[in-house]
């Protein structure tokens, strides 16, 4: 049973290591080490605004799967020990050992892998045994048959093989180390949870808009060309979408594609020809390809260098998940496929010409939603409607709002209040306010519909960067209580009074000074002249940016400051000469160059709003922190420019300093360097224990 070594040492053997567990199997949970990180780490997690970040989702995907198999780890039978369980007469499949929870009816297949070659088998062998169980017992789940795996070397195709299994199969593994087995004593043999490590981090805290593929189907009524009937007074049998939704949702899950779909109505229909459509968006995973920094990738280097390939903008030329759909929707409608883009650009035009109606998630992204929307903090104090029963985030006002903060699409989405976002702010609260004024008495029917729609999409904007604002400072001392905005009004007169009393009380008591309000307050006049190129901006808008960029783009303010170089762009993009006389330059171009370079320039000037708000402990189990610890060594060992910021939101976030300044060295073992949300971001060198006592106290 043993191989002999020099120095008459003996090798352990798998079969002996398999004797040792076929011993004691009733009690192989509580003769695991480190396995408690599994329940710790999801501890407390209720208690913050839930992390977003691709890395910690990866890595909490991980973590639960391998949790699942360790609750399953109590009454167990023995199944088979070594023995062949296949059914087919000549074939040997022999799993290690195979487990069965009679309590909640798991299967547990146990496989040791003893030698440095055998992680080559590892899953193979795994994922046949899984096979011959399902060829007795077809129709098993994901969570009918979980893994463990016994290896004394995690190696890289071992490590990756585990990884992929837990992340992209959705499959159930726990990942265990023995160790001890240099010696042919078995009581010195330990068993302890190994937690895998061949993610490589994207540095990236989130998806974005634009790496979501779009495609519109849109749904042509069947009679359209038909003289005899009249499609005016037809009506939608919305069931019948909304199955369709159903089948695109079912084959997307089964194909592990991540995504969205959302109902809209079109609110400039074509002769009645189209009045829905189902907006599909998909993760475009060739998108991320240009994020990774590692340039010795053969992968990456066979894709960015084609010229011919068109998956970085759209991969969804070819939407196979959607035959059944399409197959179901045909009996009713001439359905046809439109919108290939990716969702930053074609969402302008959904607001543009339709009213969302329905929104709903698969994949991936529905876990990180989910995760979202059931978070207790977020319940308390982002949206309490969803604890009413009475609505859910299929809702688009909160759905989409949901989506948005994935994709970090909010104006003020870390909490910080600058004069830009707050002028943006203002153009989103100025254009929903005049909305609301001519929805009322609106009598024609396609104007009223167009009108809705463009209410629905703001209040989608509108509702995100206020709830954001309003959350921090709902009992903080330095203000007054922020008014109640419910999610959506159908009485558009009660929005309108709602909307005036958010107004009043941004102004006169977040806003601290006179730059944030006129700010805010320009935005509100501006509302949406810069969108539409065909409205002529009238005269006293105009009249009243350059009033405002004449009070706050002066010789004397900015003499003194570090933005040379910024100034002198802006001043050759206006012909701005070296003495500031604004009477000399063309008022066109202050107005074309307002939103993207002047407002930036007076951002520079001004420190962002601040109150003090409401100390909001930050609670971390101990599996949280050293997760956060060892990602902040990855990130720092990757640009030694890093620090964890305290957001004015309360979130945390690893950063990479970028800006060309004198910066502090640590040893990312031992200190890291942190950063506070106040009137002045300052960065501080800390211990790490210092760091997570200032985080809890």
């Amino acid at each position: 049973m043993e191989q002999i070594l020099g120095n008459n040492q003996k090798r352990v053997l798998e079969k002996e290591i398999q004797t040792w567990l076929e011993n004691d199997y009733e009690n192989i949970l509580q003769n695991i080490n480190g396995i408690e990180y599994l329940d710790s780490f999801n501890k407390n997690i209720d208690d913050n605004i839930p992390e977003m970040s691709l890395d910690f989702f990866i890595h909490q995907k991980f973590i639960n799967s391998a949790k699942y198999v360790k609750d399953n780890l109590y009454l167990l039978d023995l199944i088979t020990n070594d023995d062949n369980v296949s059914t087919t007469k000549g074939e040997i499949l022999r799993p290690d050992l195979l487990l069965f929870n009679n309590e909640t009816n798991t299967f547990i297949v146990v496989e040791i892998k003893r030698e440095h070659g055998a992680e080559r088998q590892a899953v193979s062998e795994l994922l046949a045994y899984e096979h011959e169980i399902q060829n007795l017992m077809p129709f098993m789940s994901k969570t009918d048959i979980v893994f463990i795996i016994i290896s004394a070397d995690y190696r890289t195709l071992l490590e990756h093989s585990v990884s992929s299994l837990a992340i992209w199969q959705n499959k159930k593994i726990l990942p265990l180390k023995i160790s001890g087995i240099d010696s042919s004593d078995s009581s010195k043999w330990n068993l302890s949870f190994h937690k895998i490590d061949s993610w490589s981090l994207l540095s990236h805290t989130n998806i974005l808009p634009e790496q979501i593929s779009t495609a519109e189907l849109v749904l042509y009524d069947k009679d359209a060309y038909n003289p005899q009937i009249n499609v005016k007074d037809k009506k939608d049998n919305i069931y019948v979408i909304n199955k369709g939704l159903e089948l695109i949702i079912k084959e997307a899950e089964r194909n592990n594609i991540s995504g969205f779909v959302i109902l809209i109505k079109n609110t400039v229909p074509t002769l009645d020809l189209n009045n829905y459509s189902i907006v599909i968006g998909v993760v475009n995973h060739f998108s991320f390809l240009e994020h990774i920094e590692d340039n010795s990738s053969k992968i990456k280097d066979y894709f960015l260098n084609d010229e011919n390939f068109f998956g970085f903008d759209n991969h969804l030329q070819d939407i196979p998940f959607m035959d059944n759909s399409l197959k179901y929707l045909k009996n009713f409608y001439n359905p046809e496929y439109e919108g290939f883009d990716n969702w930053s650009n074609y969402r302008e035009q959904l607001e543009e010409n339709s009213t969302p109606i329905k929104i709903d998630f698969f994949g991936e992204i529905d876990s990180l939603v989910t995760q979202f929307a059931l978070n207790k903090t977020v319940l308390k104090s982002y949206f309490p409607e969803l604890s009413t029963g009475l609505i859910d985030f299929s809702y688009p006002n909160i759905g989409i709002n949901i989506l948005d903060n994935l994709f970090k699409d909010n104006i003020f989405i870390y909490g910080e209040f600058r004069v830009t976002n707050i002028y943006q702010f203002g153009k989103i609260v100025g254009e929903l306010s005049f909305l609301y004024q001519m929805i009322d008495g609106q009598t024609n029917k396609y104007d009223r519909e167009f009108l809705l729609g463009k209410i629905k999409w703001l209040e989608i904007e509108f509702f995100k960067s206020y709830r954001e604002t309003a959350f921090r400072y709902v009992i903080s001392e330095d203000i007054s209580k922020p008014p109640t905005f419910k999610v959506a009004y159908n009485n558009y007169i009660e929005a309108q009074e709602n909307i005036s009393k958010v107004i009043d009380w941004f102004v006169k008591d977040f806003l601290n000074s006179s730059v944030y309000q006129e700010a805010f307050m320009l935005g509100f006049s501006v509302m949406g002249y810069f969108k539409n190129d065909s409205i002529e901006m009238v005269e006293n808008i105009k009249n009243e940016i350059i009033n405002f960029t004449k009070k706050h783009i002066q010789k004397d303010i900015y003499e003194n400051l570090m933005i040379t170089e910024q100034m002198n762009e802006l001043k050759k993009l206006i012909n701005l000469d070296d003495n500031f006389d604004f009477e000399k330059v063309d008022k066109r171009l202050i107005i074309e160059n307002f939103e993207d370079s002047i407002l930036k320039i007076i951002d520079s000037n001004n420190f962002p709003v601040y109150h003090k708000v409401v100390k909001q402990k930050i609670k971390y189990s101990e599996a949280n922190k050293t997760w956060l610890k060892d990602t902040y060594i990855k990130e720092y060992q990757k640009k030694d420019r890093c620090v964890i910021s305290l957001e004015a939101n309360g979130s945390l976030a690893i950063k990479h300093i970028i800006e060309d300044v004198p910066f502090l060295n640590v040893n990312p073992e031992n200190e890291v360097i942190f950063s506070t949300y106040t009137e002045l971001e300052l960065h501080r060198k800390i211990s790490w224990q210092e760091f997570f006592n200032e985080l809890e106290n």
